[in-house]
């Protein structure tokens, strides 16, 4: 889904809406996408050109003050922030996303070896999406618009990519409160400071339109390093917050990936390991962030050595354990399939030597063959059987995943789950060679498809 979330920041003018003497209204701009079933795309990237917002009086507003690319598998059942913009006071009934005509996708053959930075070609580069007639006021709002790539890819026996972008959306209020990305929130947020005027820093993300200026304040948790006062411009970081009420966004985390000048953190899905346990591997470039110049190209194919000595994590801050016996992620139980996080201090395209790697969120799509939960708020284990191109199964050939629902699992857009329904899951993926499914996930959401 695209995101966006207007704040209020009372001013005079602005924006294309339908004249008269408006305020204006802080807007941020984020995206999520849907995963399967087309579940062989391992990456995929698009230009988008514009989003523009068209108000019921017919004026238009852009809301992108330049073209982002955005790689869209790493952020399935998620969102990031795309932009920030301002926009005036206005009743809006349209939104409008314009792309560019070059796109790429990478996927698996079905062997499971991975064709990279296939040519894709775009069915359309407009797409517009109904929304109703929603009043923005100085209430922060956020615009959803979903980008479902089971109904919008197509990819034939020759494994040539087809597009033809199909959108649904929403401008809702944003609730600043809220545990969901789709009110506001926003999770693991890669990117690399560019300035610190305290409270405050400036983050700049590879896949953004613009510039982020994101608040600190006593809450908010430092991880590898003691504050805001122990970071500086080029650190790489990642962060998670939430847009406020003023439609300002605060910090609740900023973890420091690397502290070196020039450092680099790619995140892929591992394709290839070398080794048992792995002292390599080669994985598909999703995202990355680096001060420098010296950068992977998305959906490219990224060599990882040290795999062997390198300090193993889990991202667990939107996944809960609690209960539940499951094999370390180490570079014994790394299996192809699994999202990681690599970073070092020594950039380089193609090629680096690790000294950590962090497990993260992914998503996995299948139907439910069994299901004990009772809906959000309970735990319960869903068996999900993977469809025939499923990326783990080609990968690995595994047909099944055990998901773990906990309390805290978030259901959006469904109440329940039941066997026959075609879910998506996110969260931790780990691999149990002593359980059966093989696959294990501990879910942080569950949410149609």
């Amino acid at each position: 889904m695209f995101w966006l979330l207007p704040g209020c920041e009372l001013g005079s003018g602005g924006g294309g809406g339908g004249g008269g003497n408006k305020h204006t209204a802080t807007v941020t701009l984020l995206v999520n996408i849907g995963d399967a079933p087309v579940d062989r795309v391992v990456a995929l990237d698009m230009t988008i050109n514009q989003v523009a917002l068209t108000s019921s009086s017919g004026g238009t507003t852009n809301l992108l003050s330049a073209p982002a690319k955005v790689e869209f598998r790493h952020i399935a059942g998620s969102l990031q922030p795309l932009a920030t913009t301002t926009l005036s006071q206005d009743t809006f009934t349209q939104a409008t996303i314009t792309l560019s005509a070059t796109a790429h996708a990478t996927v698996l053959d079905n062997a499971g070896v991975p064709r990279p930075q296939q040519t894709v070609t775009l069915g359309t580069t407009s797409f517009t999406v109904g929304l109703g007639s929603i009043a923005v006021s100085t209430t922060p709002m956020v615009l959803n618009l979903d980008f479902n790539m089971s109904s919008s890819v197509n990819v034939d026996p020759s494994f040539n990519v087809t597009i033809t972008p199909s959108f649904v959306g929403a401008l809702v209020p944003i609730v600043p409160t809220s545990p969901e990305v789709e009110s506001g929130k926003f999770e693991d947020v890669d990117g690399t400071i560019t300035g610190i005027s305290s409270p405050n820093f400036t983050l700049a993300v590879e896949q953004a339109a613009n510039s982020l200026t994101i608040a600190t304040n006593t809450s908010t948790q430092f991880v590898g390093v003691a504050g805001l006062s122990g970071l500086a411009a080029s650190n790489v970081v990642e962060v998670t917050g939430a847009v406020q009420s003023d439609g300002s966004l605060l910090a609740t985390k900023v973890e420091a990936l690397d502290l070196t000048p020039g450092g680099l953190e790619v995140n892929g899905m591992v394709t290839s390991i070398t080794g048992a346990p792995a002292t390599s591997v080669q994985e598909v470039v999703q995202n990355e962030a680096t001060p420098t110049l010296t950068q992977p190209t998305l959906g490219g194919l990224f060599n990882v050595n040290g795999m062997d000595t390198a300090a193993y994590a889990e991202d667990t801050d939107e996944v809960d354990f609690t209960g539940l016996t499951l094999p370390a992620f180490t570079a014994t139980t790394l299996t192809k399939g699994q999202q990681i996080r690599v970073t070092t201090s020594t950039p380089s395209a193609t090629t680096i030597t690790t000294g950590h790697v962090t497990l993260q969120q992914q998503a996995v799509t299948g139907q439910v063959l069994s299901s004990s939960g009772s809906g959000q708020g309970t735990t319960g284990v869903i068996i999900l059987n993977l469809p025939a191109d499923s990326y783990l199964t080609l990968l690995t050939g595994e047909t099944q995943v055990t998901v773990f629902q906990q309390t805290s699992t978030r259901f959006v857009g469904i109440t329940s789950v039941g066997a026959g329904d075609t879910v998506r899951a996110r969260g931790l993926l780990l691999f149990n060679s002593g359980a059966t499914p093989h696959w294990q996930m501990v879910a942080s959401r569950l949410t149609p498809p």
